[in-house]
């Protein structure tokens, strides 16, 4: 059986590429980053996530290279590259859940399948991720197999497998481009020390019950900063049409003027 998950063009370009950003260290180190961003609008095209995505208001359909890039950058300082490497999943979770925060997602759990857990376990947990519809953040420390240097000390993606020959093949994404790798070859990396993958799962939200919101209330929640998920919340909450929530967001960033707004049942 072979299955892949949507995942989404720029241009040309399968997904994002680091050899796109600005700052040098971004680009010999963003691949963190680029696994996040990736991670992202995957959520905001194909699960719902849309208010992950801070570039666009509603359903995100299409992105730039320059959007890509400004959210990379955004990114960023919650996954910013170092000498050792975003090295560990740990750091990896650390670094997204800031950002998630930071931008109002309480619904996106994260867990570690470590590298040093069987091969076979590794298989199932690719299988059943894939199968939910969720893509697998990997990293890969060193490894003996130089033939996937490319994916030594580095962050990408599996969004598909193909176990229909005697291999468990996993596609893999990274530098704009997909590619069809042996989960087996690609596991033994033939060192002591190893990376491994990140769990995504997504619940429901669940919003408090009240018959009331004030606009200082979810620009809080939100960060004071971030006024296009407030005008989200505004419209999502309580039913108000886009343009008039904007402006109520406005008069409260610009002018201080602060709203108490009925909740929709």
């Amino acid at each position: 059986m072979k299955k892949e998950l949507e995942h989404f063009y720029i241009g040309n370009s399968y997904g994002g590429n680091q050899d796109w950003f600005h700052s040098f260290m971004m680009r010999i180190g963003g691949c963190a980053a680029e696994t996040a961003c990736d991670s992202s609008l995957y959520f905001a095209m194909h699960k719902g996530v849309e208010r992950i995505y801070p570039f666009a208001f509603g359903k995100v359909e299409t992105v730039t290279q320059k959007e890509y890039v400004d959210f990379a950058h955004l990114m960023e300082p919650y996954l910013k590259p170092r000498l050792s490497g975003i090295d560990t999943p740990e750091l990896y979770i650390q670094g997204y859940n800031e950002y998630l925060e930071t931008h109002g997602i309480t619904n996106i759990d994260m867990s570690i399948f470590r590298g040093d857990e069987p091969y076979e376990d590794a298989v199932d947990t690719v299988r059943k991720q894939i199968d939910a519809g969720y893509p697998i953040p990997t990293l890969i420390l060193n490894h003996r197999n130089k033939a996937l240097h490319d994916y030594e000390w580095h962050w990408f993606l599996i969004n598909g497998y193909d176990d229909s020959d005697d291999r468990f093949m996993v596609k893999t994404v990274t530098y704009s481009c997909w590619k069809w790798i042996d989960l087996k070859e690609l596991w033994d990396t033939g060192y002591r020390r190893k990376g491994g993958f990140v769990i995504y799962e997504i619940f429901e939200e669940k919003h408090e019950t009240r018959e009331t919101v004030r606009i200082s209330e979810l620009a809080e929640k939100n960060g004071y900063d971030n006024r296009l998920n407030t005008i989200k919340d505004i419209v999502e909450l309580t039913g108000t049409p886009l343009l008039e929530a904007k402006e109520m967001a406005d008069e409260y960033y610009d002018k201080g003027n602060d709203r108490e707004l009925k909740v929709k049942k």
